[in-house]
């Protein structure tokens, strides 16, 4: 595995044509079958969340191990019991490599996928055809680096979308 860690750093993401991931802190697509696909790829996994994406979300992730990024040295989470509060990306990805983990998921929002972005070796991307904008993006970063696999392709009401599984290439 590529890096010095012994273990698979795969971002987690939805995104159209654009990169658009999301407005108003809420995701741009609630396609079922992708949020279906996101819990069983993530369930039972680290996943590194920021704070703001965290609070977000409704059900706060049951079956999923909790690594919460935010740079507020006084956050204090009563939402979930078995979080861990990090403000720097090499402590997060130190913590996983002594849990003997295969895989983490990073899983948002941008500022995160930003962070992490130079230990991410995998994206699974679910890729909407659409061109809506919005207030938050993810953006590869030299997508020359990155091999494509196309694993399906789906619809959702007027929506098509791929599932996407990119690796980077250690050239």
């Amino acid at each position: 595995m590529p890096f010095k860690y012994n273990f698979y750093c795969s971002a987690i993401v939805s995104c159209n044509s654009l990169g658009t991931i999301g407005v108003n802190n809420e995701l741009l697509y609630k396609i079922p079958d992708d949020l279906k696909n996101f819990k069983k790829l993530t369930m039972g996994h680290y996943v590194i969340v920021g704070k703001n994406t965290y609070e977000s979300i409704p059900n706060r992730l049951p079956g999923r191990k909790i690594l919460l990024m935010t740079s507020n040295n006084n956050y204090k989470c009563y939402i979930h019991d078995d979080i861990k509060i990090f403000q720097n990306p090499t402590n997060v990805m130190d913590f996983v490599e002594n849990k003997k983990e295969n895989e983490v998921f990073v899983i948002g929002g941008a500022s995160v996928y930003g962070q992490f972005w130079k230990y991410i070796n995998r994206i699974y991307m679910t890729y909407i055809f659409d061109d809506k904008p919005g207030d938050s993006y993810f953006t590869i970063d030299k997508p020359e680096q990155w091999s494509t696999a196309i694993i399906s392709t789906n619809k959702f009401n007027d929506l098509k979308y791929e599932y996407r599984i990119m690796d980077r290439n250690l050239v």
